[in-house]
């Protein structure tokens, strides 16, 4: 099942999460809880994010306590976690502290070079 948020594709199991990440050339992936506070905090920004990112990349978001075991499998060992796939493929987790608009979009753009 799947969720559109502003742009943001809300990811409701870990098959439509698949699914998305195979039909999207780039994905960014927020994998969160819902309890966490660093996520809570993130989520006005990754929405805010969804109109400033670069068109060639989807953004969706994946509550890891729906499937722990989708988020280890994606190397996520803490939350938020931000991790870019392209065609399905991890390419690389953004770890800086500035998750502000500006500074992902850029950092999505240098990703997607």
């Amino acid at each position: 099942m799947l969720a559109v948020l502003s742009h943001v594709l809300n990811m409701q199991s870990a098959a439509g999460l698949e699914e998305a990440l195979q039909a999207n050339r780039y994905t960014f992936v927020k994998f969160y809880l819902a309890h966490c506070k660093h996520c809570q905090q993130l989520s006005p920004r990754f929405y805010d994010l969804s109109d400033a990112a670069p068109a060639r990349v989807a953004l969706a978001q994946f509550n890891c306590a729906l499937d722990r075991v989708t988020c280890d499998t994606h190397g996520v060992d803490g939350v938020p976690g931000l991790v870019l796939f392209r065609g399905g493929q991890r390419v690389a987790e953004y770890d800086s502290l500035w998750r502000d608009v500006k500074p992902m979009r850029r950092w999505l753009e240098e990703q997607m070079e």
